[in-house]
């Protein structure tokens, strides 16, 4: 069966976890989600924080929006693979880059 492998890169800001993505993804052809910027570009927010300059995010919509993504992703990648390569490819990392570990 083919699936995709998800590993999560979670931390507070600042610790490397976009340039790790980035590496992984220049080094292996890894596909990289960041959830962050997701949330941000959909408007998956209730309201902004205007004294700590952040976002007060929607739990469960951005789970199940961000699940949904990824596995868009991973359908994407998997039909863009041709003839041989997709024989030999059994799993397909996607590195999420996020400060929502909980989620």
């Amino acid at each position: 069966m083919i699936c995709p492998y998800i590993i999560l890169l979670s931390g507070t800001p600042g610790t490397g976890k976009t340039s790790i993505s980035k590496l992984l993804s220049k080094k292996f052809g890894w596909e990289v989600f960041s959830f962050g910027n997701f949330i941000a570009d959909n408007h998956l927010y209730l309201k902004e924080d205007k004294l700590r300059n952040t976002k007060i995010i929607d739990m469960e919509t951005c789970s199940i929006r961000g699940f949904i993504e990824v596995l868009n992703i991973w359908i994407r990648k998997i039909h863009s693979l041709k003839g041989i390569e997709a024989e030999k490819t059994k799993n397909i990392p996607i590195v999420v880059d996020s400060h929502y570990a909980d989620i």
